[in-house]
């Protein structure tokens, strides 16, 4: 798994990247912590992920633990049918905010005008 990191305006954006399955979680959740303290806004984008098991479930639910702690919000975007299945069939969904796009989740943030 590999994560990059951007800003658009007061948004903060983790790309994410490869297989997210087994690979510990305390690099996300640095860089999460990072974000956090930068930003109560955090999008994590999924669109590039080619592999999610129950460790990458796990990571998630880490996340959405340290958007919690931080009083940040989280949204995911670009979440393929497969993954959402999975965060389906454990009912992960009622946990996260997803968005197809990062236009449109800057939009749910009320950031839009950023994106000009």
């Amino acid at each position: 798994m590999e994560i990059s990191r951007s800003a658009i305006g007061n948004v903060r954006i983790l790309r994410v990247s490869g297989q997210m399955n087994h690979v510990p979680f305390e690099a996300l959740k640095k860089i999460l912590h990072d974000q956090y303290n930068e930003s109560k806004k955090v999008i994590i984008d999924m669109v590039d992920i080619t592999h999610l098991d129950s460790s990458g479930l796990g990571q998630l639910v880490a996340a959405f633990k340290t958007s919690e702690a931080m009083n940040g919000e989280l949204i995911l975007v670009g979440v393929n049918d497969d993954i959402r299945k999975a965060m389906e069939d454990t009912k992960l969904v009622k946990l996260f905010r997803f968005a197809d796009s990062i236009e449109e989740a800057m939009e749910i943030y009320g950031e839009a005008h950023s994106l000009k």
